[in-house]
């Protein structure tokens, strides 16, 4: 029987680097599992390999773990479960437990989808570990009980969020009202409270090894703006050099936080908040840095280093030490930036788009993490989801000289929802054009699917 692993809704950041990863350096091949029908034929044309592995797509939604593994298991062996992205961390642990199988600990790395239940447990681990001020919030009645411990600044989040989606921002002098409004009309239900703490904001990433110990590999200080009613939107971010002082701190509490966290055989990002001297905990999770930072990475150590053969070396077997070859030297040469947009303006469908083929000419411009095209409907910037449109620049040049490039660049993309009355006709003309075909694309594709032997 064929040795496979199983991937969760493989369309994400990193999953087709995984795959090809894998298969050049183990001869394995994914199982594709898809938690809902809509995830593939709407991500469909965003695979690959589109009908080579076919017969290798299974359907089966988080809560039937069990049906899953019973229909896989009677073609495939699994050898693994990957776990590379935070929505997948929960389901597959559950795989990863039921089975047995190599990676990260279960119980740990379900963990790090709770934000309070970890932090909790790191003190628990550490008492030595300096963390700042945080609890347990349910609803408004229990905030309200609890307002004698109430920091100066707090900010709420869901315990189980991501990319700030659902945070609110507030002080002990913010209205009750809206408090209360924050609660009602969050979809999450379990959060966590916080200290708002002021300082610069980095983001540490690595991997844990088999013994628990943690390698770091990168690091990136985070340039936030206020905006929109928020307060910590996602601006421009930097490569902080390994010989600059602040990053031997960084990566000492790091590592303080992640031998605590019990974490092995797994990659992590972390976000820290340097306050003068002491870093301090914001959140961290048991999987790849989102932002394409994995990219980014690779770029400043240069072509030693490949983070995604090291994570696969761990996620794949119980035992032995991945071999690292991080190239120091290579990386505090590297100037290294990723620009998100801001939006304050503009709402509705972007219809007129300037700029980006200028930025695309830079020598200095390496990827997009989020192209804007013509069409997207474009909103206020409130997390990093919302945001019109991310890229990486990266240069040997000074960090000043970079600074203005970072800013001309974003005066260069320029994002039009608001055009002439000629402009606004000829694009819904063509928009609706491209509903009908899109709609009729969908139908045929579940005709096309439904016609064929499925596994599941």
């Amino acid at each position: 029987m064929e040795k496979a692993y199983i991937l969760r809704n493989p369309v994400y950041e990193y999953a087709f680097d995984l795959i090809a990863t894998i298969e050049n350096q183990y001869g394995l091949k994914p199982i594709l599992w898809f938690t809902d029908q809509d995830t593939y034929f709407y991500q469909r044309h965003r695979l690959p390999y589109k009908d080579k592995w076919f017969d290798r797509i299974f359907f089966a939604g988080d809560h039937e773990i069990d049906l899953l593994i019973k229909k896989v298991s009677e073609r495939f062996e699994i050898c693994a479960a990957l776990p590379y992205e935070e929505s997948a961390v929960v389901a597959t642990a559950e795989i990863l437990e039921k089975l047995n199988l190599p990676g990260p600990n279960p119980h740990t790395i379900r963990l790090f989808r709770d934000k309070f239940r970890l932090k909790e447990y790191l003190v628990s681990q550490d008492p030595s570990l300096p963390l700042h001020t945080f609890f347990h919030v349910s609803s408004y009645a229990d905030l309200m009980e609890k307002r004698d411990r109430w920091p100066d600044r707090f900010v709420i989040k869901p315990v189980d969020g991501v990319a700030n989606k659902g945070n609110g921002f507030f002080s002990c002098h913010t209205p009750l009202a809206e408090l209360e409004a924050f609660f009602r009309d969050n979809s999450f239900h379990e959060f966590i409270l916080e200290e708002f703490l002021e300082g610069t904001e980095y983001a540490v990433n690595g991997q844990m090894d088999e013994h628990g110990e943690a390698l770091i590999y990168s690091i990136f200080r985070y340039e936030r703006v206020s905006a929109n009613g928020r307060a910590t939107l996602y601006f421009r971010d930097w490569l902080t050099h390994e010989d600059n002082p602040t990053f031997a701190k960084l990566a000492a509490y790091a590592r303080q936080v992640m031998k605590a966290s019990g974490l092995k055989r797994s990659p992590f990002h972390m976000e820290l908040m340097m306050r003068g001297e002491q870093p301090y905990l914001l959140e961290v999770g048991a999987r790849l840095a989102g932002g394409n930072l994995i990219y980014a990475t690779h770029t400043a150590h240069g072509p030693d280093l490949n983070v995604f053969l090291m994570s696969a070396h761990y996620y794949l077997n119980k035992d032995g030490t991945a071999p690292t070859r991080c190239n120091w030297e290579h990386y505090n040469r590297c100037t290294y930036s990723m620009i998100t947009g801001v939006n304050t303006t503009q709402v509705g469908r972007l219809i007129r788009l300037e700029g980006i083929e200028k930025v695309k000419a830079l020598p200095e411009f390496r990827m997009w993490f989020k192209e804007p095209h013509i069409g997207d409907r474009i909103k206020l910037t409130v997390d990093g989801e919302s945001a019109p449109f991310a890229l990486h620049l990266s240069s040997e040049r000074a960090d000043t000289k970079m600074l203005f490039l970072t800013d001309q660049v974003r005066s260069w993309i320029q994002l039009k929802t608001k055009v002439s009355l000629p402009e606004k006709l000829w694009f819904h003309a063509k928009d609706c054009s491209f509903r009908i075909y899109n709609k009729l694309r969908i139908l045929w594709l579940k005709f096309y699917f439904r016609t064929r032997l499925l596994p599941s």
